[in-house]
């Protein structure tokens, strides 16, 4: 009985149709950021990177920022993406090259103010960047793609995903294949200002037209750690079982700070897309996967941009393999708009929802390397 009345309160079962329970978790690799201004070399702020596999490294797109004014430690200025590249030790620890160079120049109109929070999809031989341009009134969602996204020689701009709005933002893309046998692309955007309360669905026959469908993936939930906000992550992941893992960032209020007018936390969750039909959810997680609890995550000092975040928008499979029956994720994320750490996610799941009890993820310790 446990179980059916679980099921139905999350609504983790479509009708009568039985279907798996799955379980994530997420594991720091240490305490400390694999990305941080401590040289003081490059830039003052480096986070919310973008993760993908190129010529089987894993590469980065990181946002960076510098200070404007130093007496102002909230004044910035414009985002830039630059690259970095990951190395595992021998004992699997990750590190990561300190951003330097530019892979994007940012254009003098429509990101004069930053181009903020990408997110990379491979798909056909091309990577597609999705990312914000900042004209330093609007927020427009925008579209790129590359060969080598760490190279701005191979970059094409295709401008904005929806020039007909005038505030858009924070995309991933699920485009169709022969392997997971979907008909159209999809693109989840949106950071619930635009539109509003949720996450957004647009579709796309060819990858570079994209219609907003005016439907959610996702919605805000009151008196849940996602509240206040919603906001894509990475691209959907296939599993094992042919569902996608969505992680999405959130936000809720009620964390008062040292920055002036801020009193939100953001956190991670993850919601499990149906393998048939993407915009089915078929689970969501009840409580964070992950929240900021270190010290450079809370970042209640001015030394840090944005207290009481982690954020993530990278995420590829991990090189390190997996236990039998376990899907396992390497994840960048940002912490207080400041730093970047590394993260490792695994994906198991049980039966049918008859046969099994179901076990809600809990954010675990740091993975001992």
């Amino acid at each position: 009985m446990k179980s059916v009345l679980f099921i139905l309160a999350f609504s983790l079962i479509l009708g009568t149709q039985a279907i798996r329970i799955y379980n994530v978790t997420a594991q720091r690799y240490s305490a400390k950021p694999i990305i941080a201004n401590i040289s003081g070399v490059g830039y003052k702020y480096n986070y919310n990177a973008a993760a993908y596999y190129y010529e089987n490294n894993i590469e980065l797109l990181v946002r960076v920022q510098n200070l404007l004014n130093q007496s102002d430690p909230y004044s910035v200025g414009p985002s830039y993406l630059s690259p970095s590249t990951i190395t595992f030790s021998k004992t699997g620890a990750p590190s990561a090259s300190h951003p330097i160079h530019l892979a994007h120049v940012n254009n003098n109109t429509t990101e004069v103010c930053g181009s903020e929070d990408p997110r990379v999809t491979y798909h056909n031989g091309l990577y597609y960047i999705f990312y914000t341009a900042y004209n330093c009134t609007n927020a427009m969602l925008s579209m790129s793609t590359a060969t080598d996204p760490a190279d701005p020689e191979t970059w094409i701009d295709y401008g904005y995903v929806f020039p007909e709005k005038n505030w858009s933002k924070s995309a991933a893309a699920l485009f169709a294949t022969k392997e997971n046998n979907l008909t159209q692309h999809y693109l989840f955007w949106g950071d619930s200002s635009y539109p509003q309360g949720g996450i957004g669905i647009a579709t796309s026959n060819d990858g570079y037209h994209w219609n907003d469908t005016g439907n959610y993936l996702l919605r805000v939930r009151n008196n849940f750690f996602d509240s206040e906000l919603v906001e894509s992550g990475p691209s959907p992941l296939r599993l094992s079982t042919g569902d996608y893992l969505f992680i999405y960032n959130s936000a809720r209020k009620g964390y008062p700070s040292v920055k002036p007018g801020w009193d939100l936390q953001y956190n991670l969750g993850f919601a499990i897309l149906s393998g048939s039909n993407p915009l089915n959810v078929i689970q969501r997680s009840i409580v964070p996967l992950m929240s900021p609890v270190l010290d450079w995550e809370i970042g209640n000092n001015t030394n840090f941009l944005t207290p009481n975040v982690v954020f993530l928008e990278g995420l590829v499979r991990d090189p390190n393999g997996c236990p039998p029956n376990t899907d396992c994720f390497f994840g960048v994320y940002g912490g207080a708009d400041s730093d970047v750490g590394a993260v490792r996610i695994t994906v198991t799941w049980t039966g049918n929802v008859e046969d099994e009890e179901p076990v809600q993820s809990e954010e675990n310790e740091y993975i001992t390397i």
